[in-house]
């Protein structure tokens, strides 16, 4: 089933089809990234590529507001973690909709990826797709906390 691919919209990233894989975008992303849901933040039609950032949730742990400073600002954490013990940020789902796992959206490494390498997230009781897509609102502030980050780095604060 092939997922749409929407700015917005969290999929799933599918391992490569080959541990010799040399498509240049599948080294574009850690290898403890594959099977990763992922947030989508453009789709090029003409390239059939994507822009994402990869989704964590740090192995279950509950531990992220005790993680060093600059790993906390390279992560915005999704309801229902809690806000972000720094700047009190945090991404909402449209429609109040929850992720499998609590989950922080790394907006360190934007990675590009083919789109045969996108799978749907989850799916309803009857095989069809579920959109878990961020709300506007939480789209500008990811857009927002993505040029501070930029603007961190560039002025070597990170």
């Amino acid at each position: 089933m092939s997922p749409m691919i929407i700015p917005g919209h969290i999929l799933w990233l599918l391992s490569p089809p080959s541990a010799s894989s040399t498509d240049d975008a599948n080294h574009m992303i850690p290898a403890g990234c594959f099977n990763h849901p992922v947030l989508v933040l453009s789709a090029n039609r003409l390239t059939a590529k994507a822009s994402v950032l990869v989704l964590t949730s740090f192995a279950g742990e509950d531990t992220f507001a005790y993680r060093n400073e600059t790993v906390r600002a390279a992560h915005l954490p999704i309801h229902p973690c809690d806000p972000h013990p720094d700047s009190g940020l945090l991404l909402f789902l449209r429609e109040g909709m929850e992720l499998r796992k609590r989950s922080w959206v790394k907006i360190d490494r934007v990675a590009e990826v083919g789109w045969e390498m996108l799978g749907v997230y989850a799916l309803d009781g009857e095989g069809r797709e579920r959109d878990f897509v961020l709300d506007e609102e939480s789209w500008e502030v990811l857009e927002d906390a993505m040029r501070a980050w930029s603007k961190a780095i560039e002025e070597g604060e990170m």
